[in-house]
């Protein structure tokens, strides 16, 4: 099946550190680790993220998305 090149999206978007910490605790890997642990693994990193983000009150944050397709005996996709 020859694979198709199809135009590159991302979703541009502007989070305060309220937002992005927000985000990060939806991850599995989070909910997992409270799961095991009994406690947030955020908590253990947090400071350190927050002096990171540098005292500003928003961030642009970028999600790159991508499309991997192909046509099957020359079908439209």
């Amino acid at each position: 099946m020859p694979e198709q090149h199809l135009p590159t999206r991302a979703l541009h978007s502007s989070w305060t550190f309220s937002q992005m910490m927000g985000y990060l605790n939806t991850w599995s890997a989070v909910k997992k680790y409270e799961q095991v642990n009994g406690m947030n693994p955020l908590s253990l990193v947090v400071e350190d993220f927050e002096k990171a983000w540098g005292g500003v009150v928003s961030r642009r944050v970028v999600f790159p998305g991508f499309v991997r397709a192909g046509r099957k005996n020359g079908q439209s996709i």
